[in-house]
């Protein structure tokens, strides 16, 4: 644990200790600094911790000298997490809007990728390892594949505001706001009168819950999926759902039945602003496309997911 006076602390988490010596630490170290983020791996007893200069792997057994340091440049590490899958990589955000690829195995990063804007947060695929999501300021969620870190694999759309934070369902199919990973468009979206700024969310380990918090003070419960039935289902019923489940899955490339099964009823606000970005982004293709039909030099054409990659790092 680390906290804002620059404290990395060590309890044990066995309940009897939990609940005789909860209030004396293992070990204690203070830091010359504050530490920004901190993420465990999921098999040994290292963890990462993101400084205001560089990335730094500790083991639990000495805490006040790091394994390794990780740095590109002088820029502070605000996010940091381990593979769930592929223990020894992990990946770092920077302030400077990037997105460090780390080897633990190594004693330099492998590669950087500079975006745009910055990049807030970002979370691992549980099901495919090499493949990890990012959000971002500039509205858009970004697939990577650090295989091929060079650009991103998909820019997600549907947000008219900075994305704060992104999860993944652990079936590796959906991650919030919900889209599937395919799918460049989100298929839902959960909103209430009441409900402001949304600062972080989590799907639940079944898969079928969706945990918000708000700057409204709550914490806000959803479906996965907002027509699933929970409780028992009688056999009928069930084979019925299935039924209209194959239905859409058929018909889902009708113009009518891909409008209905696409509409979705949004605040006020939101619709103006989604509408407001859609004509932008017809403005500059058609800006583009002018471009290219009357000036006599031809234009090369950068594809949507590469127009927001600043530079590359080896």
């Amino acid at each position: 644990m680390c906290s804002l006076d620059g404290q990395l602390k060590q309890w044990r988490m066995n309940y009897d200790d939990i609940v005789s010596c909860w209030k004396q630490p293992l070990s204690s170290v203070l830091m010359k600094w504050t530490p920004h983020c901190m993420d465990h791996h999921p098999s040994s007893n290292e963890f990462l911790i993101g400084g205001p200069e560089s990335c730094l792997l500790y083991s639990s057994v000495r805490l006040d000298v790091p394994l390794r340091e990780w740095s590109w440049g002088q820029e502070p590490v605000h996010n940091a997490k381990f593979n769930p899958v592929e223990h020894n990589i992990a990946c770092a955000l920077t302030k400077d809007n990037s997105l460090m690829l780390i080897d633990c195995r190594q004693d330099q990063p492998v590669r950087k990728v500079k975006m745009d804007l910055k990049l807030n947060a970002f979370s691992w695929n549980p099901m495919e390892p090499f493949i990890f999501t990012a959000a971002s300021e500039d509205y858009n969620v970004y697939t990577f594949d650090n295989r091929f870190f060079k650009f991103p694999r998909r820019v997600h759309r549907g947000h008219v505001n900075a994305v704060l934070d992104v999860d993944y369902s652990p079936t590796g199919r959906e991650f919030i706001r919900l889209w599937k990973c395919d799918s460049t468009e989100s298929f839902d979206v959960y909103h209430t009168r009441r409900m402001k700024r949304v600062l972080v969310v989590k799907v639940t380990l079944d898969a079928k819950f969706v945990l918000s918090s708000s700057s409204d003070q709550n914490v806000r419960l959803w479906k996965a999926h907002a027509n699933e039935i929970i409780g028992p289902i009688q056999p009928r019923q069930k084979a019925s759902l299935q039924t209209c489940e194959s239905l859409r899955e058929k018909f889902k490339d009708h113009p009518e039945v891909r409008k209905i099964l696409k509409h979705r009823h949004l605040p006020k606000t939101i619709h103006a602003s989604s509408k407001e970005h859609a004509i932008i982004r017809a403005k500059e293709r058609r800006k583009e496309r002018n471009t290219r039909i009357f000036n006599k030099n031809d234009l090369p054409f950068i594809p949507d997911k590469e127009k927001h990659v600043v530079a590359q790092y080896k």
